[in-house]
This record gives structure tokens, sequence and C-alpha cells, in this order.
């Protein structure tokens, strides 16, 4: 079996094909293009794995994308409506380019994909699994284990932002969501709006901004740091319920 996956209209686009279970082929878009982290259809990724494996689409049983875009729409929405009036602005910024592109993805890609094979079926191998699901699967399928337990800490996915899998053999279930904004995956993000920062729908496509904090600047500084207290001080953080999202109220490093 044949699998090409892909990801794309976010950051650092890419593609992968994997064939019989071994990956076969693996590229980022920014090598071919010269554009760092570029975000759109890799198209050089994709025919730079066909073209290494000796094959072509007619020959791919699956496309897989690493994303659900209508469940992240969903959660964007319940969001700006938790915290409304607040973050209008950026409500403002993001619907236009959501309804516009990102919530037809699905139709997207077909199209796009017509340039390498307009016979392709994509209406029933075209798949989409979730972001979290996606981190998953390309931590444990490529690991030398049998069985393991998963865990994925990210900004955000569709909804989580930390969650469980289990894996076994070919067989990867997700077991335990956590949702938006829980501590875990979301703390880079907390602490990148404490120093001024932008949340990663705004972050990656927008150029960086003088006097305007990036989270994933901040992650990145971290690896200059000096440790001062890290082994003797806590971070203490006070959240408030809304919905499936949790509002920060405060976030305090404590003497331990």
């Amino acid at each position: 079996m044949r699998i090409l996956g892909i990801s794309a209209f976010y950051h650092d686009s890419a593609a992968a094909l994997i064939e019989d279970g071994r990956i076969a082929a693996a590229a980022q878009e920014e090598r071919f293009t010269r554009k760092k982290h570029d975000s759109g259809f890799p198209a050089h990724a994709i025919r730079y794995c066909l073209e290494d494996s000796g094959g072509g689409l007619e020959g791919v049983d699956f496309v897989a994308f690493y994303d659900k875009p209508f469940l992240k729409f969903e959660r964007l929405l319940e969001t700006y409506l938790a915290f409304a009036p607040k973050g209008f602005q950026s409500f403002n910024m993001a619907m236009p380019i959501w309804l516009r592109e990102k919530l037809f993805q699905k139709d997207l890609l077909r199209k796009k994909f017509k340039a390498f094979d307009s016979e392709f079926d994509w209406k029933n191998k075209l798949l989409l699994a979730e972001h979290h699901q996606s981190h998953a699967a390309s931590a444990f399928f490529p690991s030398p284990f049998e069985e393991a337990v998963i865990l994925t800490m990210d900004g955000v996915g569709e909804w989580a932002t930390t969650s469980v899998g289990q894996g076994s053999g070919n067989r990867l279930e997700m077991t335990s969501p956590a949702g938006h904004g829980r501590v875990g995956g979301g703390q880079h993000g907390f602490q990148g709006d404490r120093l001024g920062g932008r949340v990663a729908e705004q972050a990656w496509c927008q150029p960086l901004v003088e006097g305007v904090v990036e989270h994933q600047q901040t992650a990145a500084d971290a690896a200059y740091g000096q440790q001062q207290a890290g082994d003797q001080a806590g971070v203490f953080v006070q959240l408030e319920q809304h919905g499936r999202s949790m509002r920060v109220l405060e976030v305090e490093i404590v003497p331990q």
C-alpha cells in the first residue's frame, strides 16, 4: 500500500510517501522554493516524493491531510463567542481568510492535485486526519516500538492542546484529548501572550512587527537562556471554564 501524506496552508508545508509501512521519501517545500516556513501547497515536495520512489499518483492508494478544518473552525467560533467582545480585531482578520479559503480546504486540495492526475479518485481516496492524531502517528509509526503510549503537547490542534494515544502494531487510538486552552501544550501560548505575543493563527501568517513578540520566537529564544530559578520555582496557573475553552486568569511563578 502507498500513502501520500501532506501538510499545507499553515506553516512548513511538506510531503511524505509511505510504502507498505516504510517511509519511502519525504521533503519540505521550503527546500525547493527557498521560502522559509513556506505554507503553500507542497507541489515540489510531492513531485520529489513520487519521482524518488519511481511512481506516480496512479499508484497511490490514499492521500492523507494532517488536519480537519471544520473542527478547527468550530473551535475558533466558540472561542471568539466565549470571549466577545474581546478579540474582535483578530476575528475580523481571521474570518475572511477562513470563509474564502481554509474552510474549504478539501476542495482546494482536490483542485491542486488535478495538476498531477485529473483521473485520481479524490472523493474516496483523500482523507483528513485530526491534528493530534497526525502528530502521534508521526512519532509512533516510525519508532521501533510495537506498543507505546503517545503524549502529544501542542499549541492547539482542532480543539486539543494535550492528548494521549495508544499505539499497537499498525493501529493508533487517541484516548484522552484535553480541551483548547488547558495547561500543557497551550502553555507556550500563554507565556507568549504575557510577553505581548500574537496567537499562532496570526503569528505564522504575518511578518514580524517591531515590538511584537511571537510565541514561536519565545520558544526559540529559550534555547539560548540560562536556567536561574527552574529548580527553585514552580508555575501557578489559575483557570476559568468557558464551554470547551479555558480562560487564563493568572500565571504566577511561585517559590518552592
